[in-house]
Order: C-alpha cells, then structure tokens, then sequence
C-alpha cells in the first residue's frame, strides 16, 4: 500500500507543488503589501489565516477533486489495470494521497506559525472549532475524491463535496456552539465523534461501493449506487437530525428567573416580613418561547407572559432561538406578589395573585438594574447612570414616581440603612463604634464595630436578632446580639448580613468560607475549594465551619459546590451541585441521605430554590418540586 501511495503522490506532484509554492510566496508578499505599523509576525500571521479559512478548505478540494476524476478516467485505467492490486486499493491509495497532501499542507502553515496559533490561549469554544476545522479538511478530501470519481468531473465534486460538508458541519458546530454558550441538552461528546467516522468511513466505504458499480450490469449498479449515495448521504442527515434534537430539547428546558441585579449590589430582600411568604412560588421562564409564569407545589400556574414561538414548527434551526428573561418578586401585605421582570429588552411590573391571576402591569425601561424593596413603604430601587432613585408601591396615575435618594459617588447603602431604621428592621452603632442600639436596647461589645452603617436584623424564634462583625485583636469575630440584651461570640470569622450572608425560606442564616482543597481524584491544582458553613438556625442555634467535603464526595462529586437550603430539628438539609438534595444529622455528616433532582441545564445556585416545605427544580423538561424527604413530582 505504501508504495501505491508514493506512485499516487508522484501523480499529484505538479498540482501540489504549486499551491505549496504558493503557500511559501504568500510570505513575503505579506511583508511586501503590508502597511507601515504592522509588525512582520502579525502580517504573516493574517496570511496564514486566510490560508486557513479559505486556501486550505480549496486546496483540499482542488487535490482531491483532481486525484478523483483522474482515477475514473479511462486512461488511469488502462495504466494501472495491469498492476497486481484491487481497483479499489488503488482507490484507496489515490484517497490516502489527497489526505497526506491536504495535511502537509496544514503542517506547512502551522510551521509558518510557529507551531502555535496566533493567541495567547484557546477558549473552549476555540478548541473545538479547531477540531471542526481538521474534520472539515479530511471530510472535504475524502467527499471530495469519491464524489469526482463518481462524476469523472473535478469541478463537479468538489462542488458537491463542498456542500456536502458544509451541510454536516454547519449543523455540528451551532449545535456545539450553543451547548457552549447556552446549557447542554445532548451529548455531543458521543454523537460529534459518531457522526464524524460515519462520514469518513462511509465516504470511504462509498468507494468502494462506486467502483464496483463500474464492472456490473444496469441492476446491480443502481443497486450499488443507490447503497453509496446513502453512505453519503446520512451523515448529513445525521447531522440535521442532531439539530432537531437539540430544538426539540430546548422547547423542554425551563429556568428560575433571576435576579441579575441582587448579586452584583448586595441588598438582601429576604430581611423584609412578607418576602418569605413568596418562597411558596417559583417565578419561572421557559426561554425557547419566552414564557414568564408563576408555579406553586401543586401545579398551579400564572402565566405572566405568554411568549410563542416566532418560526413555523418542522423547520430545522441551526441554533435555537432563546429569550432569556431575569427578575425577582415580593409578596405584600395583603397576600398578593409583585413581580418585576423583563423578556429580552422589555421590563414589566406586574401585580396579583395565582388564584386570581396578574391583571395590574406597567411596562419599565430596564429591569436589570432595579431591585424590589419591602417594608412599610415597598418600591423599587433603581441604579441609573447618574444615581440612584426610588418609586414606592404600588405605581401612581401616572406610572411610577422616582425620586433621586442617593448619589453614585455616595451609593445607596445609607439610604437602605434608614429605611431598614423606619421599618424597625435594623440597629445602629454607637458615636464610640463598640455599641449597638436598637429600641431602647443596647449591646456592649468586646471591640469596635466594623460597619458605621445600620445593622439589619433577622427573625428568630425569640424575635430580632443582630448579626455585627467585631474586630478583636487583630482579627474579626461575629457576634450574636439577642433581643434578651445579651451578646455572644457567634463564628470565629467576618460576617454581615446584606453583604455575606444568605436567608433561607425557614429563616436559617448561612454564610461560608471556601478554602482550597482538591476532591479525591482531582489534581492539586484544581479550581475548587471545600465549603465551610457558618449556620445560625431559626432556634438560634449557631454551628461552626460545618465541612461539607465529605459529603460531596458521598455524592460522587468531585467537581461541584454545595449549598444549605434548611435547618430544623438537628437536621441540615443541602443542594449537592444541584444533582442531589441531601438531609443528615447536624451533629454527624456522616449520616447522610441522598435524593437525586432531576436534571437541570445550568449549574447555578437558583436553578434549586427552596421553599418551606421542599425545593422547587427547574429542569431540563419542566418544574418539579421534592419535598424534604425526596418525594418528588412534576408540577407541568
């Protein structure tokens, strides 16, 4: 066989050693024509990718195009008729050839570079398509070679081969882009590599198929060129299927709404009596269509937009058309929820209840940088470019009155902290900054308060309670300051709700050190950190640097992160990287249990919201929601 390569290689010599010849010339004509602040290498590096995007993809049709319709012609028949090989080796060989010559090619320009590619570093979504491009080069040769064969026309194939290719690669890679970008709905790990060798294996095969049509009557040879036709023919249609695929799991997916404005500026909205009545609701998005609704534990829904699908249904996209929406809610006073959100680039405000659905809304210019406030005067906060402003609930005659409350340069803590003061939510620290006063009561403490600002308060069993961050020493403390009028060291570490601390719906309050150490099977080096919680539960029991390690590693994950969604009873109940809700004993990790979630598209925090009675899931295929002994059921 090697030896009928060479005798192909000395065939394709002349065609090759000119697009070589010019591959080399491009070099100093690049230095030649480029502009005078260039520096050499960024023009020789611009050749070689025009070379890449477009001369290598033609070269490889040009070369193979050209061995193929060669080896159908009569003449190359008659030549090596003789030789003591199959007509299909012989194939094979002028095959081989056009590959060999198609990646010298590839190797020159990777030489010219270097051996590296013009950046810095590849991205992941680089990587990849730097592999679509070197299946792109060999499915082009190999389409190419046999379609020019069956042709007896260069030109013809590589036509054909051109769109061909094209057809499974375009689909492939928008596919793999979304997963990238977006959530990961197939695996492409599997079906990339599987489409891939049915496309080179089967162009192959088709050869084969095609040569042996040359020799057989009118039947058979319909026969077997129908056989290879298909060959061709279904890794494009393997590829289109793949697209189909990834729609039809895209109009499944739905997502929590969230908020993009709370993890960016920090105001905590669970601090305000009636926000924990909301956790009874999911506020949930299906982005294929658009769609904003309500969902509670028992399937009932309130759809607040309905969205739709903007293209005929049956059409094959080449990436799914998403819209995604963010945003947060608030049940008031009296029972009923505000919700304030935007689908793309339209914000709604939007006012009501599941039972009696949504029939008050407002339109807004821009939700994302807006966050809902409770208390006694709710609204709506909003950072602009010039400072920030405020409009109380609900909207007057004329929609929503705004009213500057802090500068930019000031920021809007001071005015947070005053309204946490008139909605009796918060204390403040002393002239001295070693004493805490609220209502009469005040709590000396060891050292001086870290913040000057109000200190919001959280709802325990005995009442309000005070969270402050101390500096001892040289280091910080957090102390404990009841409603008794007694303070306590709480946790041996800094902490301070609206800046590092998270409310759950039952009111535990968690906060969480991450300190480096690689799961087993992972190496040192690994970018991930065993969590260490500070809990207080509603009771008022604090826990300190609780390990969780031990039960990531129970959970089979060695590459994730853990959160707590509930404490009550001695027990402790967590969100494992959202594949797992997980109960065990506050006083022994080790007695655990596990309660797989359903699968959800992205490994975010909110995906797994918890409620007083269970956690909702937005999924992959819809909402489920697993009350918090693993029961588990779909709500649509």
């Amino acid at each position: 066989m090697t030896t009928l390569i060479k005798l192909q290689l000395r065939k394709n010599l002349l065609t090759f050693s000119v697009i070589l010849g010019a591959v080399l010339a491009s070099v100093p004509l690049a230095l030649a024509i480029k502009s005078e602040g260039m520096p050499a290498h960024e023009a020789i590096n611009l050749a070689m990718l025009y070379w890449g995007l477009a001369g290598l993809p033609l070269s490889a049709l040009i070369l193979s195009g050209i061995a193929g319709s060669e080896a159908a012609g009569e003449k190359a028949r008659d030549t090596e008729q003789p030789l003591p090989v199959s007509q299909y080796r012989l194939l094979l060989s002028g095959l081989a050839a056009a590959l060999l010559e198609t990646f010298a090619l590839l190797a020159v320009v990777y030489g010219i570079l270097g051996f590296k590619l013009p950046l810095e570093s590849l991205t992941g979504a680089q990587e990849q398509l730097l592999r679509f491009f070197v299946f792109g080069l060999s499915c082009l040769a190999v389409y190419g070679f046999t379609l020019s064969y069956v042709f007896r026309n260069g030109i013809a194939g590589a036509a054909l081969a051109g769109a061909a290719s094209a057809a499974i690669l375009i689909p492939l890679t928008s596919t793999a882009i979304f997963q990238r970008l977006a959530f990961k709905l197939i695996p492409l790990w599997l079906i990339n590599p599987l489409v891939a060798a049915a496309a080179l294996a089967g162009g192959a095969l088709a050869l084969r198929l095609f040569s042996l049509a040359r020799d057989r009557q009118a039947v058979g040879q319909v026969r077997l060129l129908s056989a290879g036709a298909g060959l061709l023919a279904a890794p494009v249609l393997a590829a289109f299927a793949v697209l189909m695929w990834l729609n039809y799991g895209a109009r499944q997916v739905t997502m929590p709404v969230g908020n993009l404005f709370f993890p960016l500026y920090g105001t905590d909205s669970n601090l305000y009596p009636g926000r924990e009545k909301n956790a009874a609701l999911m506020l949930a998005q299906r982005p294929f269509y658009g769609e904003v609704f309500f969902v509670d534990k028992d399937g009932n829904r309130a759809v607040l937009e309905r969205g739709g699908e903007r293209r005929e249904s049956g059409f094959t996209y080449l990436m799914p058309d998403l819209t995604f929406s963010n945003g947060q809610s608030m049940t008031g006073e009296d029972g009923k929820t505000w919700a304030l959100y935007s689908v793309g680039r339209r914000g709604r405000l939007t006012h009501g209840s599941i039972k009696e659905g949504f029939n008050n809304s407002w339109d807004i210019h821009a939700t994302w940088s807006m966050e809902l406030l409770g208390g006694k005067e709710p609204g709506i906060l909003d950072r602009r470019d010039d400072a920030y402003y405020f409009a109380p609930l609900p909207p007057g005659a004329g929609g929503l009155e705004w009213k500057k409350v802090a500068s930019r340069d000031a920021g809007y803590l001071r005015f947070l902290g005053e309204k946490y003061l008139k909605d009796g939510l918060a204390a403040e620290v002393s002239k001295d900054g070693k004493t805490l006063e609220h209502k009469g009561k005040r709590w000396p403490l060891p050292g001086e308060i870290v913040t000057r600002a109000a200190v919001p308060g959280v709802r325990l069993t005995d009442g309000l309670n005070f969270l402050v961050p101390v500096r001892v020493k040289d280091d910080y403390s957090t102390y404990l300051c009841r409603p008794n009028g007694k303070s306590e060291p709480l946790w041996p570490s800094y902490f301070r709700i609206t800046q590092n601390l998270t409310i759950t719906p039952d009111g535990t309050v968690w906060g969480v050190e991450r300190r480096p150490l690689p799961p087993a099977g992972r190496s040192p080096n690994a970018d991930i950190a065993t969590a260490l919680f500070y809990l207080l539960t509603p009771d008022g029991k604090a826990m300190s640097a609780v390990n969780t390690d031990g039960l990531l590693r129970k959970a089979g994950i060695t590459y994730g992160d853990i959160w707590p969604l509930r404490a009550q009873n001695g027990y402790l109940w967590f969100n494992a990287g959202n594949k797992f809700l997980v109960k065990t004993e506050a006083a022994n990790l080790e007695n655990a249990k596990f309660w797989e979630l359903p699968k959800v598209v992205r490994e975010r925090h909110k995906t797994v919201s918890p409620s007083t009675d269970g956690v909702f899931i937005a999924g992959a295929d819809g909402i489920y929601f697993m009350d918090w002994e693993g029961k588990t059921r779909k709500l649509d």
